[in-house]
């Protein structure tokens, strides 16, 4: 399936902060896309990318990584990385940034890590679907996600596109939960590769080319 049918619009989050995570609400995950700016049309397209979009940063990333092994223990993150096909380096250092967001928490809500839905929109597993066992530990993954403050992020780059074309579109890799309360919190691709898009021809790059402004 085209990466271009995952291409998700945020809503803006609410800035009311409730009381208590609320238990329900929705996970969306696929892509946003970048500002492109592609030149030098031939065999190789420069593409210069840029995007801004209220996320969690990454030193807040980092402290709630930290918080996730905490909770679920490093053989768990170990499991996670190798179903991200990532090493726990990689991991820690914020490489799958999205995916794994999406992975920890269908392992809170299942006990597995394979994903609790392949489709783009999903809801909150119901409180009472969660295994016994892990119940405090889903609570305490919603609650770190609910407790990030997402602020506005500028990531920009440079890349060359081996698509022959100059109407390039790049896709960066995201996963967003939305809260019943209007609090949204996403998680963006930092250092994701990226997906570029010329008609129909889809290409994944290889290395990390986006930076914080």
């Amino acid at each position: 399936m085209s990466a271009l049918s995952h291409v998700l619009v945020v809503p803006q989050s609410r800035a009311s902060h409730s009381a208590q995570t609320p238990l329900r609400g929705k996970l969306y995950t696929g892509y946003v896309e970048a500002q492109t700016d592609a030149s030098t049309p031939g065999d190789n397209v420069k593409v210069d990318v840029t995007i801004t979009l209220p996320a969690v940063v990454a030193a807040d990333l980092t402290s709630w990584l930290e918080d996730v092994t905490s909770v679920l223990g490093d053989s768990v993150m170990d499991e996670i990385a190798t179903a991200l096909a990532c090493t726990r380096r990689d991991v820690d250092g914020g490489l799958c940034a999205s995916r794994l967001a999406l992975v920890a928490f269908s392992y809170a809500a299942t006990g597995s890590t394979s994903l609790i839905s392949g489709s783009t929109e999903q809801d909150f597993p119901a409180i009472a679907a969660v295994p016994p066992h892990l119940k405090r530990v889903y609570r305490s993954l919603l609650d770190g996600i609910y407790g990030l403050n997402p602020t506005e992020v500028t990531l920009q780059g440079q890349l060359v596109a081996p698509v022959g074309a100059p109407d390039v579109r790049a896709l960066v890799s995201m996963t967003y939960f939305e809260f019943d309360d209007g609090r949204v919190t996403c998680f963006l691709g930092y250092r994701d590769p990226l997906i570029i898009v010329s008609g129909r021809r889809e290409v994944s790059t290889t290395a990390e080319i986006l930076s914080v402004a």
